[in-house]
């Protein structure tokens, strides 16, 4: 799970109100770009495959996870959201088509498919 914060001038953490400009002695609402730099923080996998202990409603003590920072840069894309949609900026899935098919036999899974697989975290 991410969580972060976006400071604006002369708001609060969640305004994303027009900032009022002077423009040649006119006051106007103007939307300003604003690209902020931050630290996401993801879950971080403990890399040994089994899954995270469940969390119980009602009990905090079961809610915390470890997590890892990532730095970013959100992007105002203010008077440009035709240009994007999630499917095409949201997720960046890189498309593939695998050899193996099936998935019925584990060697042919190991011989094949593991391979493919780690080709693919490579190149990313």
């Amino acid at each position: 799970m991410a969580s972060a914060a976006v400071q604006q001038p002369g708001g609060h953490s969640t305004s994303f109100e027009p900032l009022t400009t002077q423009v040649q002695g006119t006051k106007t609402t103007q939307a300003e770009k604003h690209h902020v730099r931050t630290s996401l923080n993801y879950y971080k996998d403990p890399g040994d495959g089994c899954p995270p202990p469940p969390t119980y409603v009602g009990k905090p003590e079961t809610y915390e996870r470890p997590s890892e920072p990532l730095e970013v840069t959100i992007h105002d894309i203010r008077g440009e959201e035709d240009q994007y949609t999630l499917d095409g900026q949201g997720f960046q899935i890189h498309k593939h088509t695998s050899v193996e098919k099936d998935f019925l036999d584990d060697e042919q899974i190991k011989a094949q498919y593991y391979p493919e697989v780690e080709q693919l975290l490579k190149d990313v």
